[in-house]
């Protein structure tokens, strides 16, 4: 697809409501693209081994994760397609451009599909392969708007239609393959959780109307992301349904949730007390190189000055360090191993990513999400409040952000 090229008055009318370029995305798209011939493909090999005579029962675990990374990547670029289609469609005047929310929903799809085309394409070439994420995997989170905007909405529904095809399309196959006696109890599961997500699919159809009210346009969105997250599981336990046998086991079996052995402190030192560190939550490769700095020594300084509740603080870091002692998160890195980098502005934290479903402060964040701590008193230096919490974001490199008043700056992830 061509990427929209809007005139001068689509340029000003997007600047007067505060839309973003999409320029950005459309390289994503661009480079995305290439998946929708790799699922063809891996589709192809899948019914060829039915014929065959091989069952996804049956086949190599690289190749079921192959199936697995590529139907993944496959869900999130038709996600970021459709909701940028929907949006220009609604708003011509404005095509190459959308409101700041659509763009962070948008590039949260798309910064993820790389990494399942990468883990796909090793799989392909390594028998022994092995993931470094958690499977199932869930799908970025979704963007906290209220109301939903319209041109959401015809996103989802039209990413609903299309892998709803192509989850059929699996099914079926699945379901032709033979299943041996000892597995048929999975594929009753596999089944079930089939129907429940095409009767969501039916329900929100039957709900469509381009005018919906308000309220039922809620419904038909909170509907839509239950039957959007359905597929995106089941495309993943029918490329390996040993992960569906695992989840029957761990609904028959519940445990308690797996507690972390890092001696965290009830209440860490705080600023003036004895063991304090202020330089705690910034990224150990960048601690020394920091504390030498005598502008990054300031931003530190005065975060620990102006953070109204540095016990809030030290806890959420330690939370963050528990997730990453259990597995759950770990520092984020490049393809080639190497480690990603830290956030531009103080505590100049690591950038982490999670490796399966987690709640930090309070927020869910799913899986390969990238996230980082902020602790900023550039703010309240410019009369507001402290900035505290945890960013979610593809990340890009910046130029490290003093924080404070001399030098104002914008933060890396705006």
């Amino acid at each position: 697809m061509t990427t929209p090229q809007p005139g001068i008055w689509g340029r000003l009318v997007a600047a007067t409501q505060g839309e973003v370029n999409t320029k950005i995305l459309e390289a994503y798209r661009r480079a995305g693209s290439t998946i929708h011939d790799q699922l063809h493909a891996a589709e192809n090999r899948r019914l060829e081994r039915n014929i065959a005579g091989e069952s996804p029962w049956t086949a190599s675990k690289s190749s079921q994760l192959e199936l697995l990374c590529t139907w993944n990547a496959h869900v999130l670029q038709v996600l970021g397609d459709k909701f940028l289609d929907a949006d220009y469609s609604l708003q011509p005047v404005t095509a190459g451009f959308v409101p700041r929310v659509t763009y962070d929903q948008v590039e949260a799809f798309y910064s993820q599909v790389e990494g399942w085309l990468s883990r796909a394409r090793q799989a392909s070439s390594n028998p022994n392969y092995t993931t470094d994420v958690y499977l199932p995997a869930t799908l970025p989170a979704w963007a906290e708007v209220e109301p939903c905007p319209r041109p959401h909405l015809d996103g989802l529904m039209a990413a609903i239609r299309h892998i709803r095809t192509h989850a059929e399309a699996a099914m079926k196959v699945f379901e032709d393959s033979g299943t041996p006696k000892e597995k048929q109890d999975t594929l009753n599961y596999l089944r079930q959780l089939f129907a429940e997500a095409n009767t969501k699919s039916d329900y929100i159809e039957g709900l469509w109307q381009p005018d919906a009210s308000l309220e039922l346009h809620e419904r038909i969105e909170e509907q839509s992301k239950i039957a959007i997250e359905s597929y995106y599981r089941l495309g993943q336990l029918l490329s390996m349904p040993n992960l569906a046998e695992e989840e029957m086991t761990a609904r028959k079996n519940p445990s308690k949730p797996q507690q972390s052995n890092m001696k965290v402190p009830l209440w860490p030192p705080l600023p003036g007390e004895a063991g304090f560190d202020p330089w705690v939550m910034t990224d150990p490769s960048q601690r020394t190189r920091l504390q030498n700095d005598k502008d990054a020594k300031k931003a530190i300084e005065n975060m620990w000055k102006y953070d109204p509740d540095p016990r809030r603080t030290l806890r959420v870091f330690a939370e963050i360090e528990a997730a990453r002692e259990r597995g759950d998160v770990d520092y984020a890195k490049n393809p080639d191993g190497s480690r990603f980098g830290f956030y531009s502005c103080t505590p100049y934290a690591p950038i982490y990513e999670t490796k399966r479903p987690v709640k930090i402060y309070g927020k869910r964040l799913g899986t390969s999400q990238r996230f980082a701590l902020e602790a900023s008193p550039e703010a309240v230096l410019l009369g507001n409040e402290f900035e505290f919490g945890l960013l979610v974001s593809d990340f890009r490199p910046a130029e490290i952000d003093y924080c404070y008043v001399d030098k104002p700056s914008i933060h890396d992830d705006d």
